[in-house]
C-alpha cells in the first residue's frame, strides 16, 4: 500500500509516459506542474501532517532524468514512552497495562465463539480456526485476533497504539509496528505477526477492543490534527 502521490505526479505520470524505446522529454515546472528536485529539501512542505514530500526517481524513468516530488508517510512514534504524561497514548496505553488480566482467555462458556479460543469441539458453526489459533468468521473479520491466544507481551496494549495509529493515518489498515528500535505507525503486511507490523483485530473477552474507534468519524482525515488530540476508545 502505497501513499497517494502529490497531485502533480499524477499530472507527469498521465502525460509523459512514454514507450521504452522513446526518449523522455521533461519539461520545465511551469509548463506541467511537476516539481523538479535535486533533494528533499527543495520539495515544498505538505499541508497534510500524514504525509512528508521526498524527492525521488521514478521507476519509469532513466538514472539520468531529473527526479521530481513525490509524498511518504510521515514517520511517527507509536510507543508507549513517546509523548508525555498527559497524552492521550500514553494514558491508555498506562490503562492497559495496569489491566493485563483484561487479555486473558476467553471464559469457558464462550470458547469456540468468535474472537475466542476453540472448544474442545472446535469452533462453532460457520466459524474457523485462524493461525492464532481464533475463532473467526472469515466474511467478518478475517484479521480477529483472540488476546488470550498468544502471550501477553504481544497483546498488552497493542490494541491501544494499533488505534493511535489507525486514526492519526484515518486507516484501519495501520499498525504500530515494533521491528525496529523505535516503535512506528506503517501499513499493516498480512504475511507478518501481529505486534511485528502484522495485521490483526483484538479480541477481548470475545468482543472487539473497545479502544478500536471508526477512523472515519474520529480520525485524521483531514491531516491536520496533533497527535494529542488523536482519540482511542476507552478501556
Amino acid at each position: 500500500m502505497s501513499p497517494p502521490p502529490i497531485s502533480y505526479i499524477a499530472a507527469l505520470i498521465s502525460g509523459f509516459l512514454l514507450s521504452a524505446c522513446s526518449a523522455f522529454f521533461v519539461p520545465d515546472f511551469e509548463d506541467d506542474g511537476v516539481h523538479r528536485c535535486d533533494l528533499t529539501s527543495d520539495c515544498p512542505e505538505l499541508e497534510d501532517n500524514r504525509y512528508v514530500a521526498v524527492c525521488v526517481l521514478p521507476e519509469q524513468l532513466s538514472a539520468g532524468a531529473a527526479k521530481i516530488c513525490s509524498s511518504d508517510y510521515d514517520t511517527v512514534p507509536c510507543a508507549a514512552t513517546a509523548y508525555g504524561p498527559n497524552h492521550p497514548l500514553t494514558r491508555a496505553y498506562a490503562d492497559a497495562f495496569n489491566d493485563p488480566a483484561r487479555y486473558g482467555v476467553c471464559p469457558t462458556e464462550l470458547l469456540g465463539s468468535s474472537g475466542c479460543g476453540p472448544s474442545p469441539d472446535g469452533c462453532e458453526a460457520g466459524l474457523v480456526l485462524n493461525v492464532y489459533g481464533t475463532c473467526i468468521d472469515p466474511e467478518v473479520d478475517p484479521n480477529a485476533i483472540g488476546a488470550g491466544q498468544l502471550p501477553l507481551e504481544d497483546v498488552l496494549g497493542q490494541d491501544v497504539k494499533d488505534q493511535f495509529c489507525r486514526s492519526y493515518f484515518c486507516d484501519e489498515r495501520f499498525v504500530c509496528s515494533h521491528r525496529g528500535s523505535q516503535p512506528r505507525c506503517v501499513p499493516c503486511d498480512p504475511d507478518r505477526y501481529f505486534s511485528r507490523a502484522g495485521c490483526g483485530t483484538l479480541y477481548v473477552q470475545g468482543e472487539v477492543s473497545s479502544v478500536y474507534l471508526d477512523v472515519e468519524a474520529t480520525g485524521n482525515c483531514a491531516g491536520d490534527l496533533p497527535t494529542n488530540e488523536i482519540q482511542i476508545g476507552r478501556l
